[in-house]
């Protein structure tokens, strides 16, 4: 692979993440939030309670980046 073509594709992936970064993190945020909460209501573990403060930081990221490609 070619140094153009691993450019290429690092552009392409950049504006992929650009465009859908925001919506990805927030519903990636809120599925880890919901699995994290069922797994801490069928048994309370430590790991449960990380679980959904990723989902929530993941979330808020999201919401971060979606707010600032609306100012764009």
């Amino acid at each position: 692979m070619s140094p153009a073509d691993v450019a290429i594709l690092f552009l392409v992936g950049l504006l992929a993440f650009w465009l859908l970064g925001g919506f990805v993190a927030r519903v990636g945020g809120l599925l880890l939030v919901f699995a994290g909460t069922a797994n801490l209501a069928l048994s309370p573990q430590m790991g449960a309670a990380m679980l959904i403060g990723i989902g929530a930081a993941l979330w808020l990221f999201g919401h971060w980046h979606y707010a600032l490609l609306s100012r764009v």
